[in-house]
């Protein structure tokens, strides 16, 4: 079978790539006018990319194709993958039984071929410690148990931090039947709900902060702090469910905005008008000062209220939508970046999630936005 050549001096590179076929070890070479030298590491690109130049799928068809699907989530490693399976026995066993595995060797010896391929021959358990895990039988069982699809692009950095073996931050989904990218994003942000009663409750109904919200979790914690409860946190986690949750929400949000309908209970800054980095349209109105900010809390049945010292800090600000539905929007400015702003959330009536109708015609807004703020810099 001939080998596979990638054009990358059309892409601006001075060397052209080289592979050779499945049955001669998938070997890569960088092709000078000159020369031809090794490649040493991964291509840093998937074999969706590479097919382009396989013309006939002669030299694609060379390779399993289980071994196509198992390191397609994985694009830029796939090469690396592949040349690991066809070089070493033992690296393709570990690539069927717990690609994850071999993916964490990828990305550790991503330019070191070689040094790879060495760590291969060892047991799984054996290179997880070589590689700085914790190299128990637990943590092969966590492995086992993540079901997830790699979409969102930042799946391995959880699992590497869980992984410490100093930390050990991995034994906490021991009692997860399952372990979903949500429970993930939970335990970066929220680490204390994970292994809590509800954190397993998240996990088994399977809503994650999809549903809730994350911004429901922040807020839950902000509304318990603001009223003085002692240890929010251990009120939140004792939740059987999200639904349970939610109903906390509801209640602290109704305890605050009684309490602040008192003009004794104002903050201090309480008369400042807000800075109003972004404009609104005639279906959204940016809310210009604390007592319309409290209005909004108390029309929506939500805790926007909790806001008004980061709007004050000019790290927030806060929008009503009249059109096609009563919402209020929550941007989050960021401290650095070309446009600093985000959409931090976009919630109706007692944080009920928006029509996708209404959730299009705030994209939009905020790209229109966006597109007026780099216009307004450049002209500057």
């Amino acid at each position: 079978m001939t080998a596979l050549t990638i054009s990358t001096t059309e892409l601006g590179y001075d060397f052209d790539i080289e592979l050779s076929s499945w049955h001669d070890k998938l070997c890569g070479y960088r092709v000078f006018p000159n020369k031809k030298t090794p490649l040493d590491g991964g291509l840093g690109i998937g074999f969706n990319f590479v097919a382009q130049y396989d013309l006939d799928g002669a030299w694609l068809s060379q390779i399993p194709q289980h071994y196509l699907t198992i390191t397609d989530p994985f694009p830029e490693y796939q090469y690396q993958l592949l040349w690991l399976a066809a070089n070493s026995t033992a690296a393709a066993q570990i690539l069927e039984s717990r690609p994850l595995i071999l993916v964490l060797v990828c990305h550790r010896f991503r330019v070191d071929n070689e040094s790879a391929l060495r760590l291969c021959q060892l047991g799984q358990r054996c290179i997880l410690q070589a590689l700085g895990f914790d190299g128990r039988k637990a943590s092969l069982k966590f492995l086992d148990r993540l079901n997830i699809n790699f979409s969102q692009g930042n799946e391995l950095e959880h699992i590497i931090r869980l992984l410490n073996a100093k930390e050990q931050r991995y034994l906490k989904f021991k009692h997860y039947a399952s372990i979903e990218y949500n429970n993930l994003v939970l335990d970066q942000i929220h680490p204390f709900l994970t292994g809590s009663r509800l954190g397993l409750a998240v996990a088994d109904e399977q809503r994650g902060y999809r549903t809730c919200g994350l911004a429901t979790f922040q807020d839950v914690l902000m509304l318990g702090r603001d009223l003085g409860i002692h240890d929010p946190i251990a009120h939140i986690v004792r939740q059987p469910s999200l639904a349970a949750l939610e109903q906390l929400h509801d209640n602290w949000t109704d305890q605050r905005n009684q309490r602040i309908y008192s003009k004794r209970l104002r903050p201090i800054d309480h008369e400042v008008l807000y800075d109003l980095p972004l404009k609104g349209t005639s279906h959204i109105i940016p809310i210009k000062d604390y007592a319309a900010l409290v209005e909004e809390g108390q029309k929506q049945r939500h805790c926007i209220s909790v806001y008004h010292s980061r709007i004050t800090s000019g790290q927030y600000c806060a929008f009503r939508m009249l059109h096609p539905e009563r919402l209020t929007i929550g941007i989050r400015r960021l401290p650095r970046g070309h446009f600093p702003f985000e959409i931090d959330q976009i919630s109706g009536v007692k944080n009920a999630l928006p029509s996708e109708e209404s959730r299009q015609l705030v994209h939009a807004w905020f790209s229109h936005c966006r597109q007026s703020w780099y216009s307004k810099k450049n002209s500057a």
